[in-house]
């Protein structure tokens, strides 16, 4: 039996975006569950997924000017299927849109909620009217939260190259649009402005938009970049080297990525660039005992461990066994029996660690506004005051860690955000309460064509 792509992709959007699943979780299991997909299809439910999950603030700005009904009294399954229609006819030019509204109407037939097919035909066809006879103009009350989750409106357009400001604009006018066209939440553009200014806010922005490659940390125990070059390209992946790094590749062109032999033989492990820099910025050597507190899924522990060799020994922690069981199974693939993982709570202390490590990963949880890029549905999900509990969390985590090093030794604190709360100032913070300690190096990377947003300070205690 033929499978209904968009059927499938309507129940994957629900799960996340009704069920709080993440997209990064979910999509690769559906597409493993119907590997016998063909290509095509598979990166059509891959790109209507992604795509609908990233622009869900613009898509429901869009359905709110048009809806005769209010968008949070739809049902979920209507509500995902004009969606998934509006979504193919602003952004998918070889979707023909009257193909785009027609399956919409069958998707929610096929619902149970035919009594409402006649509402979605005409909403979309409302919409495509004006976007046909305005050349791509498509206006009305955009209505979006503050800082403080406070609703506000403006009357704005959109045409083909996007979201327009109305003469005599002012500052949040020129935020609102930034966002509209990035698909980032308001109050999200606003924090960064206030953080880094309008321009360093511009560039965030925008980098978080970019398409990136995917990158992957080679296991140098079993090979190196030219030889996994040579194998990946024999099971008909596309990928490339890395100007001035041999534990890392581009791989820019690859179906499944876990049916590759070279996959199963753990010669590599799909990571970002960015979260290596933890471990390359440590200094760690050959003997070293390292220790990992918030593991998973483990590459920085597989990165420490090839760097420790046999004679070093990597211990790995993380707050359930589930995630203890992802981290030794990839170590097992690497080949790496100097790993050790057990479930620990990263804000407890751990008595067994004390005064021992050489090197300690403090990788901590986060706001992981640097990933939203390939992480789409944090955007949406993060609120405000996240920001300062999950500060007092990563506080919690570090001053626990103090206790870890030993003389001499190094920590590393790392984030996958932007923020300063999570950031320097938490570091600034450490090193007030710890006078042991002192700063090495910080790095603030920002979102690019190669690297998600990242932030890694490097601390020594003295001796």
């Amino acid at each position: 039996m033929a499978i209904n792509v968009r059927l499938l992709a309507l129940s994957v959007v629900q799960e996340v975006l009704d069920h709080h699943e993440y997209l990064s979780r979910i999509l690769p299991a559906v597409l493993d569950k119907y590997g016998y997909l063909s290509k095509q299809d598979r990166a059509f439910l891959t790109r209507l997924c992604t795509g609908m999950v990233e622009k869900e603030q613009e898509l429901l700005s869009i359905l709110r000017m048009y809806s005769s009904v209010r968008i949070p009294k739809l049902d979920p399954a209507v509500r995902g299927s004009l969606m998934l229609g509006l979504y193919q006819i602003l952004y998918m030019d070889s979707v023909p849109v009257q193909s785009a509204v027609d399956e919409s109407v069958k998707l929610v037939k096929k619902s149970g909620k035919s009594r409402l097919s006649g509402y979605t035909n005409g909403v979309l066809r409302s919409i495509l009217r004006d976007d046909a006879q305005g050349q791509g103009r498509i206006k009305g009350r955009i209505t979006w939260e503050d800082e403080a989750g406070r609703p506000k409106h403006r009357d704005l357009f959109r045409d083909r190259s996007g979201w327009q400001l109305p003469d005599r604009a002012g500052e949040e006018d020129e935020i609102l649009v930034l966002c509209l066209n990035t698909s980032m939440p308001v109050w999200i553009g606003l924090f960064f402005k206030k953080c880094y200014g309008m321009e360093k806010t511009k560039e965030i922005l925008k980098g978080l938009c970019l398409e990136r490659p995917l990158t992957a940390a080679v296991n140098t125990n079993k090979t190196n970049v030219r030889d996994l070059l040579i194998r990946l390209e024999e099971e008909g992946a596309v990928a490339e080297a890395i100007e001035g790094r041999e534990d890392g590749i581009l791989i820019s062109s690859v179906d499944r990525i876990s049916q590759l032999p070279s996959f199963a033989e753990g010669l590599f492990y799909m990571q970002d660039l960015s979260s290596m820099e933890p471990v390359r910025l440590a200094g760690i050597t050959e003997g070293m005992l390292v220790a990992d507190l918030c593991a998973s899924p483990g590459g920085k522990s597989l990165m420490a461990a090839l760097a420790c060799g046999e004679r070093g020994q990597v211990l790995s922690f993380d707050q359930n066994q589930v995630k203890v069981d992802r981290i030794l199974e990839n170590a097992a693939r690497y080949g790496l029996s100097n790993v050790k993982a057990a479930v620990a709570d990263a804000t407890l202390p751990n008595e067994k660690l004390s005064g021992k490590v050489d090197v300690l990963i403090c990788d901590v949880p986060c706001s992981g506004m640097g990933v939203m890029g390939r992480k789409p549905e944090i955007r949406n999900r993060l609120c405000a005051k996240d920001l300062v509990e999950l500060a007092r969390i990563q506080r919690e985590i570090l001053m626990q860690a103090a206790n870890y090093v030993k003389a001499g030794g190094r920590l590393v604190y790392s984030t996958c955000t932007m923020n300063p709360m999570e950031n320097e100032e938490n570091v600034k913070w450490f090193l007030q309460e710890n006078g042991n300690y002192h700063l090495l190096k910080e790095k603030q990377i920002w979102p690019d064509q190669m690297h998600d947003g990242f932030y890694v300070a490097l601390m020594e205690k003295e001796g």
